[in-house]
């Protein structure tokens, strides 16, 4: 049994959010907004019964295999995601979860078995007693219901809460099923708009299955993520396409989701925390929303008081973010048309790292990256080409900083990014050491990106001159061998900046 000081907390919280539903959907199926505390708060204070057959089991699979993840997935917080069938107070405290706590799932056409399942647990099993949330899924059964079918599984699901006020029943919409679209689409709209009338608890299934992580909605798709026209014409997988284009381990994680794939196994494993978190007393909205007001100069474009915009002004800047190749691998979506912004001097990549000390903000304590603008006087902008840059993001210790460029050495901040009213604020360039082991050049007390890095390695070295400069000399364009910006490769490029910093290399903990 748990503790009772848990018991009133998890009471207390359902108490002050009645008047408002919980509805957990695509919006819910990130990982990266959850708050450590609220992980181990549900751990700590939930106690949840889960019927379910093969579609249900992505929920469980998805969080089994979250579990032995490690920390180079985006928004992974540590060794904090276990659950498992026994919870013992000091002794094994992952989140206790009795899964297939009665055999089946909620049926057809008004089949209540669940229901009677579900008093006999709650009367006569003797694990019973500290459950305070209990869960259902569908494995089919919305397809073909019928209205009154559906009526029926929310009048019963209503009777449960009224007869057991201290346990949260959580509803459920039924998997995407495109052989019967019309039907199923009615029958789930018929449960959301249930619970979003009555304030209720809505693990929206089908809404989680409907877009990839991007946001993208597919109207007409299956469970198993293929997608198709209006007409039922095949035109491919979300899931599978999405994991093609991303990092395994990074941006998505391997795991058995049945009838599915990983992708869709591990959105319902992220919505299934958001769940118990929010069950738990996170209300949702604490992440952290993190906007950076930063200023650096690149020595290539420097010109001792700001920065030129040469390639700007010719032309030369590519539309999209230029960091979609190695060594960068960045798969990010960030275009514009046209260049927003006369002032802008090049792309840049930033790079979010959780860490505790700048010793310890290695590759795994990365949480995000975006590509945004450098303007003429330091600053960065978003793609808007005004606004600062902004993420959507908890952190756990204390943020760190990391600016690439296409062909200067990259910097890291050499100490934890000060906040004030949400705007997280630093300057690379005055004074000395702002970049991690001074990874940075002194030009007349400005602090500024070393150029010279033409093949992106983190080195200066012969490989820059052989491998870019001596193929790109005399050329024009958007060049990894113009070193100094102006849109041309030539020996200024090779003499005046890559000889003068040869040897150096990036301090970015890489």
């Amino acid at each position: 049994m748990k503790n009772i000081a848990f018991l009133f907390l998890i009471v207390l919280y359902w108490n002050m959010s009645v008047g408002q539903p919980i509805i957990i959907d695509h919006n819910c199926s990130k990982l990266e907004p959850i708050p450590e505390w609220a992980v181990l708060q549900a751990r700590d204070s939930l106690h949840i019964a889960y019927g379910h057959t093969s579609h249900g089991s992505q929920l469980t699979t998805g969080m089994t295999a979250l579990a032995n993840q490690d920390t180079n997935l985006i928004g992974y917080k540590g060794d904090i995601y276990c659950w498992d069938y026994y919870w013992e107070p000091g002794v094994f405290e992952c989140l206790d979860i009795d899964d297939y706590f009665r055999s089946g799932d909620l049926g057809h056409n008004g089949d209540t078995t669940w229901a009677a399942s579900t008093r006999d647990y709650l009367k006569n099993d003797p694990y019973s007693g500290d459950i305070n949330v209990i869960m259902w899924s569908w494995c089919g059964g919305c397809s073909d219901n019928t209205v009154q079918g559906i009526q029926i599984y929310l009048d019963k699901m209503n009777e449960l809460e009224q007869d057991y006020p201290d346990i949260h029943f959580v509803y459920m919409t039924g998997h995407r099923d495109i052989w019967s679209d019309d039907t199923l689409k009615r029958n789930n709209q018929l449960i959301r708009d249930y619970c979003v009338a009555n304030n209720k608890i809505l693990f929206d299934f089908a809404d989680i299955e409907s877009y990839d992580p991007d946001g993208n909605y597919y109207e007409y798709a299956n469970d198993n993520c293929n997608y198709y026209d209006e007409n039922i014409n095949y035109l491919g997988n979300w899931a599978t396409e999405w994991q093609n284009s991303h990092t395994e381990g990074v941006d998505w994680y391997n795991c058995y989701a049945a009838h599915s794939e990983p992708l869709n196994g591990n959105m319902k494993a992220y919505a299934s925390w958001w769940l118990f978190c929010r069950l738990a007393g996170w209300d949702g909205s604490s992440a952290n929303q993190i906007s950076l007001d930063l200023k650096l100069m690149t020595e290539g474009a420097f010109n001792g008081t700001n920065m030129n915009t040469n390639l700007n002004t010719s032309g030369l800047i590519p539309l999209s973010q230029p960091f979609n190749s190695s060594p960068w691998n960045y798969n990010g979506t960030e275009s514009v048309s046209p260049i927003p912004n006369s002032n802008i001097v090049d792309w840049v990549l930033i790079e979010l790292r959780d860490a505790t000390d700048a010793s310890l903000a290695l590759p795994g304590t990365i949480i995000a990256r975006q590509a945004a603008f450098l303007l003429n006087d330091g600053s960065i902008v978003d793609t808007s080409g005004t606004s600062v840059p902004v993420f959507n993001h908890s952190l756990v210790h204390s943020l760190f900083v990391v600016i690439r460029h296409r062909n200067h050495l990259g910097i890291m901040s050499a100490y934890p990014l000060t906040e004030s009213g949400g705007i997280y604020s630093y300057d690379f360039t005055t004074p000395a050491g702002q970049a991690y082991n001074s990874g940075q050049k002194n030009i007349g007390g400005i602090y500024v990106m070393y150029s010279g890095d033409a093949n992106a390695d983190g080195e200066i070295n012969d490989l820059d001159k052989s491998e870019s400069w001596l193929t790109e000399t005399g050329l024009p364009g958007y060049l990894p061998s113009d070193l100094d910006m102006d849109g041309q490769s030539n020996n200024i490029d090779k003499n005046d900046v890559w000889l003068q910093n040869k040897g150096v290399n990036s301090e970015v903990p890489d």
